[in-house]
């Protein structure tokens, strides 16, 4: 069996005795716990699609889940240094998450409708977004965690173009007739734009 197959077929095992918990445990088919296998139907790699699961079970070790579990951690968000560091911080409300998703062309009036809960909060996108949004908003949510690890683990930064250039190359591999290279373009005139406006240029 091929890797990739292996990996996929142990997010299904993963996912579907997820599914089977959920239905023994509660009867409820409210938007918070029902219907889970939008996560599977993404166009996106297992391993993003792992990561989503956990994202949205809020079982990702940031540091807020570590203090929870009583693990020693560093407390604060590795970038800002002052909030606590939850999923939906990491992800949306630190100014450079923000950047990312200004350059990912995706809604903001969407992206940044963030409750307390990542579950509602990717059910939600799922919910407003059509197919290609979607699977975008997850490989943003995929490499703004990774970004946050190389910082933490190895000190190794990253700027906003840097992050959205790595999307754009994964959207390439999964979709070789996307227009990745015009999509990038398009992602470095929003940068250049906004850097101005940031210094009062232009």
């Amino acid at each position: 069996m091929r890797h990739m197959d292996v990996i996929r077929l142990r997010v299904h095992i993963v996912l579907s005795l997820q599914g089977l918990y959920l239905s023994t445990t509660s009867g409820s088919t409210s938007y918070k716990s029902a219907n889970w296998h939008f996560i599977w139907s993404a166009a996106v790699p297992p391993k993003i699609k792992l990561f989503v699961w956990q994202s949205w079970r809020d079982s990702l070790p940031t540091s807020s889940n570590l203090q929870r579990r009583g693990v020693p951690s560093i407390g604060a968000c590795p970038w800002c240094g002052t909030e606590n560091e939850d999923l939906l911080h990491l992800l949306v409300h630190f100014p450079f998450g923000r950047l990312v998703w200004a350059l990912s062309h995706l809604p903001w009036s969407v992206i940044s409708t963030a409750p307390a809960d990542p579950e509602v909060w990717f059910r939600y996108l799922h919910k407003q977004l059509n197919a290609q949004g979607f699977a975008r908003a997850l490989l943003v949510s995929w490499f703004l965690w990774g970004t946050r690890n190389r910082l933490l683990f190895e000190n190794t930064p990253a700027t906003a173009k840097d992050v959205i250039e790595r999307v754009w190359s994964m959207e390439a591999i999964l979709s070789p007739g996307a227009r990745a290279a015009s999509a990038l373009e398009e992602s470095l005139k929003a940068y250049q734009h906004l850097y101005f406006a940031s210094v009062g240029i232009g």
